[in-house]
């Protein structure tokens, strides 16, 4: 089956067909809105269907939908001014991560997570929308023969420690309608002899030349609108699916080379088997009222959840995840839970579909 077809989600009408459906009354301003939401669809069967209300608003409302990556929430990487300081903290991006879902907060609508480059020239905003993350696992764990991604041979360059390696990538599009695949350039990739180098924390400054117009985010060059209307100034860039699935590969490419070098820092953390039960479920099974017109008159429509709708949706799961290990009484460690239970940043060899679904090998 082509990446299209495996990408494509039903239809509302197709997800809603033969199954028994639930519309909870869910109150936009109660502080426990999104965990009763994450609650109901943890506890979705099979042969169920759930309808999110039309007054209830997954991602922050008031903004065009192409821009609501500018208003939602990100989860944020702590940010270093060097890589000594970065290095002098053991900051993999793992521990960041882990770091920063501790402290995840209610009534957030996280659509992902973000760093900041540590050198002069590499400052910017790097962002991961969590749809993305789903969508690059789709892409790497469903190559084919003719839907492949590739990497063009590394030759070692003199600067890579101190800089990261530049390394050519080529990625199959997942839409076709008008580009095969995209060939671009990553720079200052973590290219290192063993763990312990200093060229590993060159992860922070990760960057890539690739333009798609299928992405669904778009980032924000003037600045960010903060919480009390504060702005936010410096560029971003935003890592789509193919980036991320190309850097996988990238990644399994030196792996498997017979020599010292090694990508041993990975900053794009794929689901878990858990996690992607959930997506199936918010891919299959659940769909959003919205107000639009027929016949002339306005009138309550449903639709299959987008993208950002997803990456809203998947964060609510996190915080949902922290609200349950507070109310055990776990206080500690509690990002190494959400983390162990969401996230697999080492085991790629999963989200294979089969028999109409996400599964796992």
């Amino acid at each position: 089956m082509k990446l299209e077809d495996i990408l494509k989600r039903p239809s509302a009408p197709q997800i809603l067909r033969a199954k028994e459906v639930i519309k909870p009354v869910i109150y936009p301003r109660s502080k426990t809105s999104t965990m009763y939401l994450a609650s109901l669809v943890r506890k979705l069967k099979s042969d169920q269907a759930l309808i999110i209300p039309e007054d209830y608003d997954i991602i922050s409302p008031g903004y065009p939908a192409l821009r609501e990556l500018h208003k939602g929430d990100l989860i944020k990487l702590r940010r270093y001014d060097s890589l000594e300081d970065a290095i002098k903290d053991e900051a993999t991006a793992e521990n960041l991560f882990i770091d920063a879902l501790k402290n995840l907060k209610q009534n957030k609508r996280y659509l992902g997570y973000e760093w900041q480059g540590v050198t002069a020239t590499t400052r910017l905003f790097r962002i991961v929308p969590f749809s993305e993350l789903y969508q690059a696992q789709v892409i790497y764990a469903n190559q084919s023969d003719k839907e492949k991604i590739h990497v063009k041979p590394y030759t070692e360059a003199r600067l890579v420690p101190e800089l990261g390696g530049q390394i050519v990538v080529i990625t199959p599009s997942v839409k076709k309608e008008k580009i095969e695949e995209y060939e671009f350039r990553f720079f200052h990739v973590p290219i290192a002899k063993n763990k312990g180098s200093k060229s590993n924390f060159i992860w922070f400054n990760i960057a890539a030349d690739h333009n798609c117009p299928e992405q669904t985010y778009y980032p924000l060059k003037y600045g960010r609108l903060l919480e009390g209307e504060r702005i936010r100034t410096g560029d971003e860039k935003i890592f789509d699916a193919h980036e991320i699935s190309a850097y996988k590969k990238l990644k399994e490419y030196f792996d498997k080379r017979d020599e010292r070098l090694k990508i041993f820092e990975d900053p794009f953390f794929f689901f878990t088997q858990y996690a992607f039960n959930l997506i199936n479920v918010y891919r299959t099974q659940v769909v959003k009222e919205y107000l639009g017109r027929a016949g002339g008159y306005h009138k309550i429509k449903t639709k299959p959840l987008n993208d950002k709708e997803m990456s809203g949706l998947i964060a609510d799961q996190l915080v949902f995840e922290k609200f349950l290990l507070e109310k055990k009484g776990i206080k500690e460690k509690i990002g190494e839970y959400i983390f162990k239970k969401f996230f697999n940043p080492k085991n790629l060899d999963f989200a294979v579909w089969k028999d109409g679904k996400f599964a796992y090998q």
